[in-house]
């Protein structure tokens, strides 16, 4: 999992196709891509600088955000049906995270031994986005609304785990 900037382009009206294959075109150039969907872009922080001037040259603002790009659907990942609230699956089959609505939380059991991880993270996966299985529910990732961050606390006390803040990778 990466960190990177989401920047949705407001492309001006009017702009023959080509001008948005042009800037696609030297974008490619930079290196700074992770990907892309549509007019979004998924841009890596040591290339922002150079896509941000890009843009500027031709007069093309941004809204930017941060975003998390969790890896391949293939690489484990299930959508729940809320997902494109909180998500993009670009064509290339990468999942973005959009940080700004969502986090990202595993379940830890620590050192105990009463702990019911598989339990938790049943009850917590019809709160989530989505969710990446990891051996009986500890370890599990899940995409959740920033604003239920509270109840994934309480629903893994009552099992006797921990979530765990995992937006922030290491």
């Amino acid at each position: 999992m990466k960190k990177v900037h989401g920047m949705e382009l407001r492309l001006p009206e009017g702009k023959l196709p080509g001008f948005y294959a042009q800037i696609v075109k030297k974008l490619a150039e930079t290196n700074a891509l992770a990907d892309r969907d549509r007019s979004l872009l998924f841009v890596y922080e040591e290339g922002r600088e150079a896509v941000e001037q890009l843009l500027d040259h031709y007069k093309v603002p941004a809204d930017t955000g941060p975003w998390l790009l969790l890896g391949a659907k293939e690489e484990g990942w299930e959508l729940a049906r809320s997902w494109t609230d909180y998500g993009v699956e670009t064509r290339s089959g990468n999942l973005f995270l959009d940080l700004s609505l969502a986090k990202l939380i595993s379940l830890e059991t620590g050192a105990r031994d009463d702990a019911e991880p598989a339990q938790a993270a049943r009850q917590l996966k019809e709160h989530t986005a989505a969710f990446k299985p990891a051996g009986g529910g500890s370890g599990t990732l899940f995409a959740v609304d920033r604003q239920l961050d509270e109840l994934a606390g309480r629903i893994a006390k009552a099992y006797r785990c921990v979530a765990v803040d995992r937006d922030k990778p290491q």
